[in-house]
C-alpha cells in the first residue's frame, strides 16, 4: 500500500504468501492466458503489466497474425485494376 501512497503508515493487511491461481483456471486453459491474467493482477503497481504491454502479451500474437493477413489481403486486393463494366461482360 505504501507504494500506492507514501504516506499511508498503517498496514491494513498482513502480507500473504502468493496463490497459484492456476488451480482456478480449467485444465486446458492456455498457459499464455494463465500468465497474462497473472500478470495483470500484480498487486503492485510497478510490478504489474502496463496497458500497452498486455496487448504485446503473447496470448494475442494467433488474433495480430489473422489480423495482418486480412491486412495483406486487402492490400493485394486494393492494388487490383477496377473491373469496368466491360471487363465484367468478358
Amino acid at each position: 500500500m505504501r507504494e500506492i501512497n507514501p504516506l499511508f503508515k498503517q498496514e491494513l493487511l498482513a502480507p500473504h504468501p502468493a496463490k497459484d491461481i492456476r488451480k482456478l483456471f480449467r485444465e486446458d486453459t492456455p498457459e499464455e492466458a494463465v500468465d497474462l491474467i497473472m500478470q495483470l493482477l500484480e498487486y503492485e503497481p510497478s510490478k504489474r503489466m502496463t496497458a500497452k504491454k498486455a496487448l504485446s502479451h503473447p496470448f494475442f500474437d494467433e488474433i495480430r497474425k489473422k489480423a495482418n493477413k486480412k491486412k495483406t489481403t486487402a492490400n493485394r486486393e486494393a492494388n487490383q485494376p477496377i473491373k469496368t463494366g466491360q471487363d465484367l461482360n468478358r
